[in-house]
C-alpha cells in the first residue's frame, strides 16, 4: 500500500481583499515521488466559494495522480490569465537511499507486500544487521510469529547504528538483496527503540536477550532508573512489547529470566520458549568463516 503525504496552503479571496495575487500550493510526497502544483488565478473572477471549489479540485487532482487512479483532471481555468505549474520528480533507489542517510526520510519499504498490517494483527519486526542474512534470522522471526497468530513478520534494517559507523549506500543495496521477493524489509535511520516504535506502532520487536539486558540498563540512560522506565513506558504508549530470545552474551547463555525487568514494565516482555527457537548462528562467526575459506 503506497502512502503518501500532501501539503495544500493558499491566499483566497476574502473580506477585507487580499493585496497580492490569489493562488495555491499543493504537495505530495511518496517514497518514490514528488508532485508539486503551483496554480495563479484571476483575481476578482470568482467568488470565495468558486476559488474554494478550484483550488479543492486540484486537491482531488493531486490525490489522483498520486494514485494513478484517473490519467487526468481537468480544471476549469480561466484561459490565458490563469496558469497550473505542474513538477514531478520520481528519485531512484539510489537517491532515496541518500534521502534516508541524511535524515530527509526516515525509512523505506523494500518489498512487494503490504506494508500496513490488516485490522487486529500486529507487526512482529526483527532489527538487525543482517551482515549476512542467515537460518537464524529466519527461524527467529518464524518462531516470534508463532507467538503473534496473524502477525506480519518484518524485517528491519538500520542504516544508522548507535555504536558504529552508519550503512554506506553499496553496503545497503548489498544486504537487502539478501531478502527474498515475498519477504517485508523496510530500511530505516533509526539506531533506537523507543524511535522504532514510532515508525512502527502497534508492533512486537523481536531481541535477542543481550539487547534485552541494554535495552533496560540504566547506564544508556543517564544511569538513571527513573529515565530508563520514562522511555519504555513511552514505548508501550504507542502499542508496542518485546519478545526475547535466549543468546549467548559472554560465553554464558542468557534467557530472559537473567534479565532485570523493572516491575512497571514487565507485561511488554515475553520469552521465545527455547523449544520455539535455539540457535547458536552468528553473523561475526559466518564473517569469520567466509573470509578464511575465502
Amino acid at each position: 500500500m503506497q502512502v503518501a503525504g500532501i501539503g495544500f496552503t493558499g491566499v483566497l479571496a476574502s473580506i477585507p481583499p487580499k493585496r497580492g495575487d490569489h493562488r495555491c500550493f499543493v504537495s505530495a510526497r511518496t517514497q518514490n515521488g514528488l508532485w508539486q502544483y503551483d496554480l495563479t488565478l484571476a483575481k476578482g473572477h470568482r467568488d470565495r466559494y468558486g476559488e474554494d471549489y478550484l483550488t479543492s479540485c486540484l486537491l482531488v487532482k493531486t490525490l489522483a495522480n498520486v494514485c494513478g487512479t484517473i490519467d487526468d483532471i481537468p480544471l476549469d481555468l480561466k484561459e490565458g490569465i490563469e496558469k497550473l505549474r505542474e513538477t514531478k520528480l520520481v528519485y531512484s533507489e539510489e537517491e532515496q537511499l541518500q534521502q534516508l542517510l541524511s535524515g530527509k526520510i526516515c525509512m523505506i519499504n523494500f518489498s512487494d507486500r503490504v506494508n500496513s498490517p490488516t485490522s487486529g494483527t500486529r507487526r512482529v519486526v526483527l532489527s538487525g544487521s543482517f551482515n549476512p542474512l542467515h537460518d537464524g534470522h529466519v527461524k527467529l522471526l518464524d518462531a516470534a510469529c508463532s507467538l503473534r497468530e496473524g502477525g506480519l513478520p518484518c524485517y528491519e534494517l538500520s542504516a544508522i547504528n548507535a555504536d558504529k559507523p552508519p550503512l554506506g549506500l553499496t553496503d545497503i543495496k548489498e544486504r537487502s538483496n539478501q531478502f527474498r521477493s515475498g519477504n517485508t524489509l523496510v530500511v530505516t535511520n533509526q539506531p533506537y527503540f523507543f524511535k522504532k516504535a514510532e515508525l512502527f506502532p502497534d508492533s512486537t520487536f523481536v531481541v535477542g536477550a543481550d539487547t534485552a539486558l541494554r535495552l533496560l540498563d540504566p547506564k544508556y540512560y543517564g544511569n538513571s532508573k527513573v529515565r530508563m522506565v520514562e522511555v519504555m513506558l513511552g514505548i508501550r504508549k504507542l502499542g508496542c512489547d518485546f519478545l526475547v530470545a535466549g543468546r549467548k552474551v559472554d560465553e554464558a547463555f542468557k534467557v530472559l529470566a537473567d534479565v532485570e525487568v523493572p516491575t512497571e514494565v514487565e507485561g511488554m516482555f515475553q520469552e521465545i520458549p527455547l523449544s520455539l527457537f535455539q540457535s547458536d548462528l552468528s553473523s561475526t562467526q559466518l564473517r569469520a568463516q567466509a573470509r578464511q575459506q575465502g
